[in-house]
């Protein structure tokens, strides 16, 4: 999730097929099989729905009044299983294991591996609009060539463990990517991704 996150910074928003959110700003629904988000606030963001992986992405890029792309705004809502087929008693346990895997990622493929720094990560619990939430909160600091810009990225990670997980094993996880050109006048919010959150419904029947 992080390393294809910090791929569409630097490549200034995603190149992949999507579609622009356009005249309809929040008020739209996206729809996949199990669940249903609205994309956040505004009407320049580009949503790419990926339906067989159950999981839906926004992108707004940073864009100076000079036209230059000074960062990108990425939200992601995915669909994920419990792994293993045991009965599944204890949600934190499936949480921690969750986050354990992204840390570890991020940390092998991105810090081993020279693509960025990996500081102030922290767990926690939150609640919102009465969705119980594990986060991961951390930061990252990508640096390239000597000609080319540095970036500053803060990132969040939800995990959320709707009524029905222990019969239908389905969680879904929320994160936001909000980075920009380390020296500009750029801001980042991860706030951003709460009324996405805020939005979410599961659909009926489930399957």
């Amino acid at each position: 999730m992080c390393l294809w996150a910090i791929s569409a910074l630097l490549a200034g928003c995603a190149s992949a097929p999507a579609v622009p959110v356009t005249g309809v700003g929040h008020a739209r629904t996206i729809e996949l099989a199990n669940y249903a988000v609205s994309p956040p606030p505004g009407t320049d963001w580009v949503v790419e729905v990926k339906q067989e992986a159950g999981a839906v992405t926004f992108e707004r890029r940073k864009v100076w009044i000079t036209g230059r792309v000074l960062g990108a705004t990425t939200i992601t809502v995915m669909q994920n299983e419990a792994v293993g087929e045991q009965p599944v008693v204890d949600e934190e346990a499936e949480a921690n294991r969750f986050r354990d895997n992204e840390e570890t990622i991020m940390r092998q493929e991105g810090v081993a591996k020279g693509l960025y720094e990996l500081y102030d990560v922290e767990r926690g619990i939150t609640t919102l609009d009465g969705m119980k939430l594990y986060t991961l909160r951390y930061k990252q600091s990508v640096r390239q060539g000597a000609m080319q810009p540095s970036y500053v990225i803060e990132a969040t990670l939800y995990v959320y463990f709707p009524p029905d997980f222990k019969e239908h094993r389905r969680f879904y996880v929320f994160h936001i990517s909000d980075g920009k050109e380390k020296f500009s006048m750029a801001t980042v919010d991860t706030r951003q991704i709460e009324p996405v959150i805020r939005s979410f419904r599961l659909r009926e029947p489930t399957r």
